[in-house]
């Protein structure tokens, strides 16, 4: 098959299952004797390329010795994980070949891994990744599943759990067999099994080149031209009317959802307080209606919504146990946005929204555990109040 037809009848579109009878087709590629000499480099990068993948997480041998590192691989492969063995591109003469052939023509990074299971062993849970992914298997055979498109063209930050209840029925099943060739885009669901014997395979990465990336270029260099596009928000709420042909071509709901992001993201990014800031403990009593709240000194808090709901974002106090972002049903919107403006106390009750006390009496509760609110200063906290 020539390159032209794979990028116009299979490239993000279909999959695509070459079978061969040449079961020792890829292993020049990856010699058997080649796993003992790539442990040994891994244990030299402190382990940083090595994986034990059970169930569906991936294990790294922290606290191994160097030398122990072979050991602790074997154990976790006869306990029945798939080893996986990370940027192994660079290390067999053959292997580089055809790495840099494909980056030729990918226009783009290829990054290949090496997949040691044991027999009847499974990697990774149902997924899909968001890149291209070529696969040749070195030795033994694989039973695969494969779902339709969870995303079509998924980026790296649409990247997700699957949810079984959206998957249905398999698209198709296949088995995978030493010497063949196995093309699954980005995107695809898919789940691979070991079947009665163990199994190498090698798994290319193929980073193609995206518009957003080539837009985001673009916008990086007009940056160097148009000054409108350089000035703060704070400076200049409105687009300046040299940019504005430009913000309406995204769309007035895009350009405030992408403002939110930004936003959060800052508030998420910033070092954390000190617990000391805080009048709050763990210990406390669960708070009433009547209670005086505020906002933690120092702490900022910033409320976005989407189709999905509402959310409030803030940084961390130190030592607190919680996610740096809060979500919320739609219908917390007025109450999300009624905490995230407050600038003094106020009582639980005055929280507004089309919800109960007890409702707002969980929501205070939880902004006191993770730390962006607290009792009002002189609000006393025991129980025989």
């Amino acid at each position: 098959m020539q390159p032209d037809e794979f990028v116009a009848t299979y490239l993000e579109r279909r999959l695509l299952h070459v079978q061969r009878q040449d079961a020792r087709r890829h292993q020049p590629l990856f010699p058997p004797e080649q796993v003992e000499q790539t442990l040994a480099r891994a244990g030299a990068a402190r382990g940083e390329r090595v994986r034990a993948i059970i169930g569906d997480t991936p294990h790294a041998p922290h606290g191994v010795p160097d030398g122990d590192l072979v050991a602790w691989v074997r154990g976790h492969y006869r306990a029945g994980a798939t080893i996986l063995l990370s940027n192994i591109g660079a290390e067999i003469p053959e292997l580089a070949r055809l790495v840099r052939a494909l980056e030729e023509f990918v226009k783009g990074r290829v990054n290949v891994n090496a997949y040691l299971s044991a027999p009847g062993s499974r990697g990774f849970n149902a997924h899909f990744d968001p890149h291209d992914v070529l696969v040749l298997p070195v030795s033994g055979r694989k039973h695969w599943t494969i779902w339709q498109h969870y995303i079509e063209a998924p980026t790296a930050a649409q990247r997700t759990q699957v949810d079984a209840a959206r998957l249905g029925p398999p698209q198709q099943e296949l088995e995978l067999a030493a010497g063949d060739l196995l093309y699954v885009p980005r995107g695809m669901v898919h789940q691979a099994r070991a079947l009665g014997e163990a199994t190498v395979h090698l798994t290319f990465g193929l980073f193609f080149p995206t518009w957003h990336e080539v837009l985001e270029e673009c916008l990086a260099s007009a940056s160097h031209q148009l000054v409108g596009l350089r000035r703060s928000l704070a400076a200049c709420p409105r687009p300046e009317p040299e940019i504005e042909p430009l913000v309406a071509a995204f769309g007035e709901r895009a350009v405030v959802e992408a403002f939110d992001r930004v936003r959060a993201r800052f508030v998420q990014q910033l070092q954390p307080l000190p617990r000391a800031l805080s009048a709050s403990t763990a210990a406390e009593r669960a708070p009433r209606i009547d209670d005086q709240i505020e906002r933690v000194p120092g702490m900022i808090a910033h409320v976005s919504e989407d189709a999905s709901g509402v959310r409030i974002a803030f940084p961390r106090i130190s030592d607190a146990d919680y996610a740096f972002e809060l979500a919320q049903p739609a219908f917390m919107a007025d109450a999300l946005r009624f905490v995230g403006a407050a600038r003094g106390p106020f009582a639980v009750r005055d929280i507004p929204g089309e919800i109960d006390d007890e409702r707002r009496l969980r929501f205070v509760a939880q902004l006191l555990r993770a730390g962006l609110l607290q009792r009002a200063a002189g609000e006393a906290v025991s129980d025989d109040k």
